[in-house]
């Protein structure tokens, strides 16, 4: 790693699509030698290798709760005796998760988990806007703030300290309000960026002409979530849930795209149907030229950056009440077909 003086910037990763995003900001320099990139579980390991600057946290999911207890005590504690550059250098980040301790008291910059995110998590109804307001107001909640500080409860921008947001289209909320807020159309971007800057983000994805290749020779495209990795489902819940909603299609014409986080095992539970894995969010596909006529997904948010002329089947988190519980009811702000399970 390059000494800490001249680390300028900070990147908080904790999604394929954040650090996409990031990518296409700035410009090569800043990101091979004056950012230090904070990588959470949601990266693929391989893509995290291609930064020079980079810290990865693994997935504390599975550990007990005294031993994710002394990993976020620790990283309080140490973390500007191992990263003292966070205490000058201007941070970019998603906020959700523990790496947010990483951040501290200090001014910073959210970037986008997803399309429209923002609008879909932090309005009136929405299961993370009552789940803050609710934690804010108990014990526990209280002293968390004290220990680490008001981001770890009030994650999506939702304190003192987001000056900026960088969406890339146009959200609604009232946490926007005296807010800085940025609108970077992902078409945009790529459009603006020079053929050797778009070769070269690609190439942080390790995606190469066969990847392209594969996701072009099938026209219907599966889009899943990591509802097992989040633990929202069993294995056997997802695969009977997935196999509901696949048999309305013909095998033969489906590629399965995993989301980047997904660790489901597609290949064994659908031995029939093509499966693309490597962790690379759709929108980046899209912007490289990757296009099919169809979409299914059970709310799958890539699909909002999807042209209009991309037909969308969307079965909706109501059609399980785990998914429902976490993710809410809500629908595309495009055109798209609900669908129901038979």
């Amino acid at each position: 790693m390059k000494n800490d003086l001249q680390i300028t910037h900070v990147s908080i990763n904790l999604s394929m699509y954040a650090l996409m995003q990031y990518l296409f900001l700035f410009d090569e320099d800043t990101i091979e030698n004056h950012t230090h990139f904070f990588f959470g579980p949601g990266l693929n390991k391989e893509v995290c290798k291609n930064f020079r600057n980079a810290t990865y946290f693994p997935n504390t999911s599975k550990l007990s709760p005294l031993r994710r207890l002394t990993l976020k005590l620790g990283l309080r504690i140490t973390k500007n005796w191992k990263y003292p550059f966070l205490k000058t250098a201007k941070i970019y980040a998603q906020d959700q998760e523990y790496p947010s301790i990483l951040i501290g008291r200090r001014d910073y910059s959210l970037l986008s988990d997803g399309p429209n995110c923002i609008t879909i998590h932090m309005n009136d109804g929405s299961t993370i806007m009552a789940l803050q307001r609710a934690t804010n107001n108990t014990l526990k909640g209280k002293v968390v703030s004290l220990i680490y500080g008001d981001i770890l409860l009030n994650y999506y921008g939702n304190n003192k300290y987001c000056k900026e947001f960088f969406m890339t289209e146009v959200n609604s909320s009232p946490i926007l309000e005296g807010k800085i807020v940025h609108v970077n159309p992902l078409q945009e971007l790529w459009n603006n960026s020079s053929t050797d800057k778009q070769r070269y983000i690609l190439s942080k994805y390790n995606l190469y002409d066969e990847d392209m290749d594969t996701l072009r020779s099938k026209p219907i495209a599966y889009m899943s979530q990591p509802d097992v990795d989040n633990r929202l489902l069993s294995t056997e819940e997802q695969y009977n849930l997935v196999a509901a909603i696949l048999k309305n299609y013909d095998s033969s014409q489906i590629i399965i795209k995993t989301h980047p986080r997904d660790t489901f095992d597609y290949r064994k539970y659908f031995p029939d149907i093509t499966v693309f894995d490597k962790p690379v969010n759709m929108e980046l596909l899209a912007l490289a030229g990757i296009k099919f006529s169809k979409f299914i997904t059970i709310c799958s948010t890539s699909v909002f950056g999807i042209p209009y002329d991309t037909e969308i089947d969307w079965y909706g988190a109501e059609i399980n009440s785990k998914l429902l519980a976490h993710y809410g009811e809500f629908n595309p702000n495009r055109p798209y077909t609900k669908m129901h399970l038979k």
